[in-house]
């Protein structure tokens, strides 16, 4: 007489994610969304971050594929770890090390009396851990010089803008993350006709202050 077939459950471990990456327009000084590749036979995802103090989005049980982190540190590096997991066993991890932004400048400002129809110079409060700074204007001078990546002092000259436009000027902060949300002050350089104007009247001051 043939017995009954007898059923083996056997514990298979799942691979680990193949990649993970934090999404680059997501990323800011308090926040992050991250992503990895799915796993076959998952049910969920183990995420855990660390440090971990004061931050949300990690867990047991994330669903899906990504999970946005929040209540971050700026400039601060994380260690986020993710595995899958099923009713069977808990898969490999892959680990992702990601700094977090800097907080924007405050205080961006133009300083009036270097105003003129090609030229301006602005100055910012500096952030702390900042590797350099970055300036960007909108519309665009392609001729302008000054701005761009790669500033060190918290004071900057433009020169090359065009006369008699209004631009909006920006300011972010450099880490390791990259550049953070800008900051911005709106200036209008002046015409040339006034540029001139305060030109002639500046040389007439100094020819009476000379007697």
């Amino acid at each position: 007489m043939e017995g009954i077939a007898a059923v083996v459950w056997a514990r298979t471990a799942l691979p680990a994610p193949d990649e993970i990456f934090a999404l680059p327009e997501t990323l800011t000084s308090e926040s992050m969304q991250i992503a990895w590749s799915e796993v076959d036979k998952a049910e969920s995802y183990i995420v855990e971050v660390q440090p971990s103090s004061g931050v949300s989005g990690a867990g047991n049980a994330i669903y899906k594929t990504s999970t946005t982190l929040r209540g971050l540190t700026p400039n601060t590096q994380y260690t986020i770890v993710v595995k899958p997991s099923n009713w069977v066993a808990t898969g490999g991890e892959v680990v992702l090390k990601q700094y977090t932004r800097l907080p924007s400048p405050e205080s961006a400002r133009v300083i009036e009396n270097t105003i003129s129809h090609d030229t301006v110079t602005i100055q910012w409060e500096p952030v702390s851990g900042a590797s350099g700074y970055e300036i960007t204007f909108e519309p665009e001078a392609p001729e302008a010089i000054g701005a761009g990546s790669g500033i060190r002092d918290t004071l900057a000259t433009i020169r090359g803008l065009k006369a008699d436009v209004q631009y909006t000027i920006f300011v972010a902060a450099v880490n390791d993350a990259g550049a953070s949300q800008p900051t911005s002050v709106g200036v209008k350089t002046l015409s040339i006709c006034y540029a001139k104007a305060e030109d002639y009247l500046k040389q007439e001051k100094v020819f009476i202050d000379s007697f």
